[in-house]
């Protein structure tokens, strides 16, 4: 029973990892974002791309640069454009980026599933309840856990999180204040 609630934890990270992404660009763009599994797809590609070179470590800090900047350009160059537009033509505009994405992963990496070994540090199992768990999958919860906090101090205790909220919830008075 220990295991599957774990289990259930990683997948739920996971899931609130990519979750937090879409909520900051519906709150600040009111996009809905459809192509956004696809962008967590090619981090994960370039990551592993990386990873190869440099090492774990290595593949995890580039997917992170490398989807900054993707998304720094596309929030530039398109929902921007996006965000006072007809809800449907969001809809059709980011699908068609889902699309394009996913043509462009298996061109450049092919079909086939990629996987890579843990690290050293993040390698092996502890026993849990009399079950072996997953040291990595015990980081990948810790990490959420931290990414979520640390996104939550951000958005409650900054300047720039204050903006944040206050375009989330009225844009139009938060750009008339500037």
């Amino acid at each position: 029973m220990t295991i599957q609630i774990l289990n259930g934890l990683v997948y739920g990270s996971l899931l609130l990892v990519l979750a937090a992404g879409l909520a900051l660009i519906y709150g600040l763009r009111r996009v809905v974002n459809f192509g956004h599994g696809a962008f967590y797809m090619l981090g994960a590609y370039a990551g592993y791309t990386a990873a190869q070179a440099g090492g774990f470590w290595a593949g995890l800090a580039a997917s992170a640069v490398v989807l900054a900047l993707f998304g720094a350009v596309l929030d530039r160059l398109v929902f921007r454009a996006l965000q006072d537009r007809d809800p449907l033509v969001t809809v059709i505009v980011t699908f068609g980026l889902l699309l394009v994405i996913e043509d462009a992963v298996q061109w450049i990496w092919g079909t086939e599933g990629r996987s890579m070994d843990a690290p050293a540090l993040l390698a092996g199992s502890v026993a849990l309840g009399g079950d072996a768990f997953p040291v990595y999958r015990l980081a990948v919860i810790a990490m959420a856990a931290a990414l979520t906090a640390a996104l939550l101090a951000w958005l409650h205790r900054s300047r720039a999180g204050l903006f944040v909220r206050a375009a989330s919830l009225d844009p139009a008075i938060t750009a008339v204040q500037g």
